[in-house]
């Protein structure tokens, strides 16, 4: 439970009903989801909500320290991690549940989808492998007629409400 007080005109005045209004314009709109609860007083305005659960959005990737995820010729090996990296970064995937792609990123990682090139590389990047097909993916395109990966659906448009 959340609760927010506000005392537009502190505790020693009342409040009018014109006043009562603005403190709780004040507080905002809450999520759509939540049910909010205005608790009025003479003397007080609250808005009590109940919380709602939401994941966590979080955006990674590998850029160089002036900004850049590419070299001068498109490739991003100079971003390989070693194997102490690679395992942090397995740790801290194993958790997403939904990984958000553009199209071009999309095309760049769907290349975990196989196995046959990983044969000759360390467990730890075979492992990477296994979590990333194993983590669904929405890949936002306007242009991508189909995918070729598992766990993976297309959409139009990002709505910002749908991975709420």
């Amino acid at each position: 439970m959340v609760t927010r007080a506000i005392t537009p005109v502190g505790y020693t005045q009342r409040l009018g009903a014109g006043e009562a209004v603005s403190a709780l314009r004040g507080l905002g709109t809450p999520h759509p989801q939540a049910l909010p609860t205005f608790a009025v007083t003479p003397y007080r305005v609250a808005l009590i909500t109940t919380e709602v659960p939401m994941g966590k959005l979080i955006y990674a990737a590998n850029i160089s320290l002036d900004g850049f995820l590419e070299d001068e010729t498109g490739g991003f090996d100079w971003s390989v991690p070693d194997e102490e990296v690679h395992a942090f970064w397995n740790e801290h995937e194993r958790h997403i549940g939904t990984s958000l792609y553009g199209r071009a990123m999309y095309e760049t990682m769907r290349v975990w989808e196989d196995d046959d090139w990983l044969r000759d590389h360390p467990a730890v990047v075979r492992e990477y492998a296994d979590i990333w097909r194993d983590t669904d993916k929405v890949v936002y395109s306007s242009s991508l007629t189909e995918v070729s990966t598992a766990r993976t659906r297309i959409k139009r448009q990002f709505e910002p409400e749908a991975v709420r």
